[in-house]
């Protein structure tokens, strides 16, 4: 089980999920895509996999800045967790792919 979990302001990192979303399941993954992930709907067995953008000065987009909002507060153990992080950016800012690190 893969939960992907998308932050996209315009559109960008959606549409590579929905394409990562669509190999998994061909590869015979079982995936469920969230758009705006709340930390109490994901399984903690499943492996993490978040794809966002990075926006302005190396910020969240709106749609998952409430669930690093829910990490950053949960006291929950994630120790366990299985997790990748792929972050798309614009290399010409200073905030290259900085979203993906805050996450």
């Amino acid at each position: 089980m893969i939960e992907i979990l998308v932050g996209s302001q315009m559109g960008a990192a959606e549409y590579v999920a929905e394409q990562v979303a669509e190999t998994l399941v061909q590869a015979g993954y079982d995936v469920t895509t969230h758009l705006k992930p709340e930390l109490n709907q994901l399984n903690q067995h499943a492996i993490w996999l978040v794809i966002t953008s990075t926006y302005g000065a190396g910020d969240l987009p709106d749609n998952i800045q409430p669930f690093a909002d829910q990490l950053a507060q949960d006291q929950g153990d994630l120790t366990t967790l299985s997790y990748a992080v792929i972050t798309l950016g614009d290399s010409s800012y200073d905030t290259f792919c900085l979203a993906g690190a805050k996450i």
